[in-house]
């Protein structure tokens, strides 16, 4: 789910992305929904509830090229399994790739960190938000400190575009807890 709290890491990837790619292709991973916000209030949809879109539509508005994968397949969603090598043909194919709450619930997190690594061209972005709490409502199975930020880096694969703690608002809680957000750029 993609909240206020977190929604201007997709600006600050749009905003870095522009200099570099003419026609920016997104990959989300997980058929994700917005929280409404003043930035996508003006779309309208016939699944609009009085809290969410489904961030495609968003995306689309914008003029992006938009892609997702899910084992749901829902909304046109690619029907991959990311504890699986993707294929060939759309990797290497992503200005940007968005993990907004799918990366905690894939057990093999090697292959699914593997996989988005592949689905970016070099200089792309991946944006990350992570729960950091070990409370987190039992959502997930996985939870992340800044730690594994360092360790991402550490293999010399990126570098970091943005890095923050979002203190998640009561009213923005899903699950509940904390996240850990950050862009990372594709070096190799």
């Amino acid at each position: 789910m993609i909240t206020e709290s977190t929604f201007h890491l997709i600006g600050e990837a749009l905003t870095r992305s522009a200099s570099s790619f003419n026609h920016t292709r997104v990959c989300e991973l997980g058929n994700q929904w917005m929280m409404t916000t003043p930035i996508c209030s003006d779309i309208k949809s016939p699944f609009l509830t009085k809290y969410q879109i489904p961030a495609r539509q968003w995306y689309e508005s914008k003029g992006l090229q938009y892609v997702s994968i899910d084992t749901n397949g829902k909304d046109g969603a690619l029907r991959y399994d990311l504890e699986l090598p993707l294929p060939l043909d759309i990797l290497g194919q992503f200005d940007i790739v968005t993990n907004f709450g799918t990366l905690e619930h894939i057990s093999d997190q090697r292959q699914a960190l593997q996989n988005i690594h592949n689905l970016l061209r070099i200089g792309g972005l991946v944006i990350h938000v992570l729960p950091m709490s070990p409370d987190y409502d039992g959502h997930g199975l996985y939870t992340y400190t800044p730690k594994f930020l360092q360790e991402l880096k550490a293999i010399g694969a990126y570098y970091t575009e943005l890095e923050e703690v979002v203190y998640v608002t009561p009213g923005e809680q899903i699950h509940g807890g904390d996240v850990l957000c950050f862009v990372l750029s594709k070096q190799s």
